[in-house]
Formats: C-alpha cells, sequence, structure tokens
C-alpha cells in the first residue's frame, strides 16, 4: 500500500524518476542526482519514499551488506497502491 507524500518529496521523486526509470541504482547514485541536497538529507528522501512505498528495496550490496540497491515505483504503481487495489 502506498501513501501520499509532500510537494517537497515528489519533486525529488519526480527527479529521480526521470534519471533512473526502473533501473535499480545505490544511494550513491541518488546522491548524486539530488546534488542540490545535502547527503543527510537524501538519506531522508530515501527513507520517507520507502516507508510511503514509493520506492522498494531489491537487495542488498553483496559487498557490502550495509547498502542497498532501490527501484522507483512507477506513478502507475503508486496509484493502483493509493487506490487501495
Amino acid at each position: 500500500m502506498t501513501k501520499p507524500i509532500p510537494k517537497w518529496l515528489q519533486k525529488r521523486y519526480s527527479k529521480l524518476l526521470n534519471d533512473l526509470g526502473k533501473k535499480e541504482f545505490k544511494f550513491e547514485a541518488a546522491r548524486k542526482i539530488l546534488s542540490k541536497d545535502q547527503e543527510k538529507i537524501v538519506s531522508i528522501i530515501i527513507s520517507e519514499l520507502k516507508r510511503a512505498g514509493w520506492l522498494n528495496i531489491t537487495k542488498l550490496d553483496p559487498n557490502d551488506s550495509r547498502k542497498r540497491f532501490y527501484v522507483l515505483k512507477t506513478p502507475e504503481e503508486i496509484f493502483r497502491g493509493l487506490e487501495g487495489g
């Protein structure tokens, strides 16, 4: 199930989606795309997107279990989740 997110977070989601689409990515890639935001803010963005159901963790990095691979949900997937179906 997905939840609505605030406008400031929607802007970051859109920027990530435009650059990454459905490709897997790591934190470093998100940080590079959201370069105007500080590293701590990028962590908050990823956490909030995950909590709202707009982003999934796909797997752990085999070389460093602290790092994760993420994938963004498409707007269609998010909308279906908002409807509860």
